[in-house]
């Protein structure tokens, strides 16, 4: 099943493409990423898992659209509805680059990745087709990765490291990152049916009938988010680097290796010690402070005398007054509770029957942009607010 989310460019898929890097397109594999027995499983799909304020799936999209790629196509499962309503809503959509086309996948059967990727390329004209996991944030230099891979005349190349991943001990010496070039002759090995994996299938096969597999050796450990441990991981090195770099809009105003929203408000008595970004319409309040790394989101609200530190907080979340956090995640809409002393702790809501982590997923969504219906739960910033009314 696939849907065109044509948001970024309209008209008709261009039938001749004028450049190069026209024949290739990117492939994002958001399906099947889940949490296991994290508590964030409750909450949001690894791609959408909010990296400095963005959903991890857009680094993928601006590093495509850095290349010069104009075509993505997003692979999702049960949950492709709700990626495309984060990404081609509010101001996420915004954030997209204009010059890309984002089209929807939805694998119902399951085909699995190879499977997937086939779909992709049977309605593309392109030649080439760079394949990335929805759960990496990637690094690797795309020019080069590309000319490689013509150079060899590869049917694929696989992306590996030797170095261990972020936020993880050790690492299988070059293991594979999660990042794939296929040519077109690769994906005419895919079974139109069925459901086919990239390693224990499509590869093997390929071997077999001769063609030419290569691998393509980064030594940056890789971005990978697998649970809260790693995604706090990724987090830091990514708020480390956009700080550094100050690649920031014009909204944010810096202030040593603190990055504050124009609309954020900031208690003049407040501590921060960066690395630190604000969103957009958060308090902090008196006496709080802050130690980074740390990201706080849109709408957040850090209460009088609060001390966070090295953590993350998500849009809507609130720490009351006098509590401390400590290598934290405040998850959409939670609230971290008063004059309490918190330690590697996911704030996420509780599963129950009549609310899966979907429902509570689109509760924030809706919130995020704009919608005003009915709320059976009260976000952090307004319990907070409604206490001291």
């Amino acid at each position: 099943m696939t849907t065109s989310a044509n948001a970024i460019q309209h008209g008709e898929r261009m039938k001749e493409p004028p450049c190069a890097m026209s024949l290739v397109r990117g492939v994002v594999l958001a399906g099947s990423h889940t949490w296991g027995a994290c508590a964030l499983e409750r909450v949001v799909p690894r791609s959408l898992a909010p990296v400095v304020n963005r959903p991890l799936i857009q680094y993928t999209i601006d590093w495509f659209s850095r290349a010069g790629i104009g075509s993505v196509a997003i692979c999702g499962n049960v949950e492709t509805s709700v990626l495309r309503h984060r990404l081609m809503r509010g101001h996420v959509r915004a954030q997209l680059p204009k010059d890309v086309r984002i089209d929807f996948y939805q694998d119902i059967a399951p085909r699995g990745p190879a499977g997937c990727i086939r779909d992709a390329a049977n309605d593309h004209f392109a030649d080439t087709f760079v394949v990335a996991e929805g759960s990496i944030l990637p690094q690797v230099d795309l020019h080069r990765l590309l000319a490689d891979h013509v150079k060899v005349n590869a049917a694929v190349t696989v992306v590996v490291s030797s170095s261990a991943a972020v936020g993880e001990s050790t690492s299988e010496l070059f293991s594979p990152i999660g990042i794939y070039v296929f040519s077109r002759r690769a994906i005419e090995h895919v079974g139109e049916m069925g459901y086919q994996d990239i390693k224990e299938t499509l590869i093997p096969n390929l071997y077999k009938q001769g063609e030419m597999v290569q691998i393509y050796r980064t030594d940056e450990p890789p971005l990978r988010i697998t649970g809260a441990d790693t995604y706090l991981a990724v987090n830091d090195v990514a708020l480390v680097g956009q700080v550094g770099l100050g690649t920031f809009s014009d909204d944010y105003r810096p202030h040593d290796d603190c990055v504050i929203h124009k609309t954020a408000q900031v208690d003049a008595s407040a501590t921060l010690i960066g690395p630190i970004l604000i969103g957009a319409e958060s308090m902090i309040d008196a006496g709080a402070t802050i130690v980074g790394p740390t990201t706080i989101g849109r709408r957040c609200r850090v209460g009088k005398g609060a001390v966070v530190t090295r953590s993350s907080m998500w849009d809507d979340s609130a720490v009351d007054e006098h509590t401390v956090l400590d290598r934290c995640i405040v998850t959409a809409g939670m609230q971290a509770p008063s004059s309490a002393t918190h330690r590697y702790v996911v704030f996420a809501p509780k599963q129950s029957r009549d609310r899966s982590w979907k429902r509570l997923l689109r509760q924030w969504l809706n919130r995020d942009n704009g919608q005003n219906g009915r709320r059976d739960v009260m976000t952090g910033v307004q319990r907070m607010r409604a206490s001291r009314a």
